[in-house]
């Protein structure tokens, strides 16, 4: 199949659902499929180039350099952008032969849609999570589900696909998998965990919890140091992260005389940040939203221990590692856990159920059934 694939996200952006992008369309092509991803300008990029045989590429930016894409300029720029991207996207499909569109963010959903039936070309949709679970519905949203989704739905989520199909006649199918297996292998027999631990400060009896994401409001990290100021001191946490809220962040740390006890390593690559993790000892999510959080399922699939807040797919989820609560319950679920002999070993299980492989081979089966 020739894949056009839209994506507000994608290499070299790094959040997870990017990263999880790249592995599908690397997957993709992989399996003889051809991928042509088109994403907007984002630093020193090129605005044409060809990685793993995936074809990128960026025609212009769709908000100023550094603004976060909810700013009010930025969801300006952002709307203005997808009009010219309308325009762009039309003229290069007169010239090209595409079997079927795939749209990653309400800011594609519409022209995907368009797109579709301007050319006559199926249309998948991937929704990842719905603010509206957590009660947050917006006019805007329930537009692109009533009217803009694609012929088919993928979503990771029963919440997400019982809201999608309330709404859309569309049809929706939840596939789970964003866990790189390679990735994770080859990191892990990179890595010395003793060495790794010893490096960033640590010592033997140390218990590292290590939280990982953007320094902004919804990630809470702040919390997260609440969370330690009330365990024992053999407890620290590494912080793994840039982001707005950086300087309160160290403000919060000194306030509460835990400057001996935090390390804030700032913002590092994804292979990095899964070494950083093989050697922790837990990892802690603090958010007040998310959809498919990488950093829980990479972790699992390290075979670490994770406390994480009820956000998106971790509701509904049950793993033996996987401790989902509210934050004010961290300190008693942290303080009752047995961190004796640590774990280095991959756990198969989650690979299985959570890989990329998995998530990809649906996917395009999925595609398969319009493309017959």
């Amino acid at each position: 199949m020739r894949i056009l694939l839209l994506s507000d996200f994608f290499y070299p952006h790094i959040s997870g659902g990017a990263i999880a992008r790249f592995k599908f369309a690397e997957e993709a092509v992989k399996r003889g499929n051809k991928v042509v991803v088109f994403t907007p300008m984002r630093g020193g990029y090129e605005k044409r180039e060809d990685i793993k045989g995936i074809e990128i590429r960026r025609p212009f930016r769709n908000k100023p350099e550094g603004m976060v894409p909810d700013h009010p300029i930025a969801l300006f720029t952002r709307f203005f952008y997808s009009i010219l991207f309308f325009f762009k996207l039309s003229r290069w499909l007169k010239r090209k032969k595409v079997d079927h569109i795939q749209t990653t963010e309400h800011i594609f959903h519409p022209i995907g849609k368009l797109l579709g039936k301007i050319f006559e070309i199926p249309v998948l949709s991937f929704v990842g999570y719905t603010p509206s679970l957590s009660g947050d519905e917006s006019f805007f949203e329930r537009l692109i589900f009533k009217h803009f989704l694609g012929d088919k739905v993928l979503c990771r989520s029963e919440g997400v696909k019982d809201k999608i199909e309330r709404l859309s006649d569309s049809r929706v199918k939840v596939v789970h998998g964003v866990i790189n297996r390679d990735s994770i292998e080859r990191i892990l027999d990179q890595v010395d965990v003793r060495e790794k631990r010893k490096k960033l400060g640590f010592d033997g009896d140390d218990i590292v919890l290590t939280m990982v994401g953007r320094l902004t409001p919804v990630k809470n990290i702040e919390r997260g140091i609440e969370i330690l100021s009330e365990l024992p001191e053999r407890y620290k946490l590494l912080i793994v992260g840039d982001g707005p809220e950086r300087e309160m962040i160290e403000k919060k740390v000194a306030s509460l005389g835990l400057r001996e006890k935090v390390i804030m390593l700032g913002r590092v690559g994804h292979e990095e940040a899964i070494k950083i993790m093989a050697a922790s000892d837990m990892i802690m999510l603090t958010s007040k939203a998310e959809a498919y959080p990488t950093v829980v399922f990479e972790a699992l699939a390290l075979g670490k221990k994770v406390v994480a807040t009820p956000v998106g797919i971790l509701k509904e989820i049950s793993e033996e590692n996987l401790f989902v609560d509210i934050t004010q319950n961290f300190p008693t679920i942290i303080g009752n856990m047995d961190f004796g002999k640590r774990n280095t070993q991959i756990d198969e299980n989650m690979i299985s159920r959570y890989g990329m492989e998995r998530y990809t081979e649906e996917t395009l089966d999925f595609m398969r059934e319009n493309h017959g």
